[in-house]
C-alpha cells in the first residue's frame, strides 16, 4: 500500500519496545467513485496495470 510510513505508525500507535510496524491493511467497504473528490476519483477510475509475477518474483527450484 503506498503511503505507509513506519515512523508515523510508530508515533500514532502505542507499540511496545522492539515492535516495528512493517505493513498495513485497509479495512472498509467499497463505495461509488462518484462520492470522491475529483482528483481522487480520477485515480480510482483510471486504468490499472500490474507487473507480472515473473517481474517481481524469482523462483528457482
Amino acid at each position: 500500500m503506498s503511503g505507509f510510513d513506519n515512523a508515523v505508525a510508530k508515533a500514532k500507535f502505542p507499540l511496545g519496545a522492539g515492535i516495528e510496524p512493517i505493513t498495513c491493511l485497509a479495512i472498509g467497504k467499497r463505495t461509488s467513485p462518484d462520492s470522491l473528490p475529483e482528483e481522487i476519483k480520477a485515480r480510482e477510475v483510471a486504468p490499472r496495470s500490474r507487473k507480472s509475477l515473473d517481474e517481481i518474483v524469482n523462483i528457482t527450484w
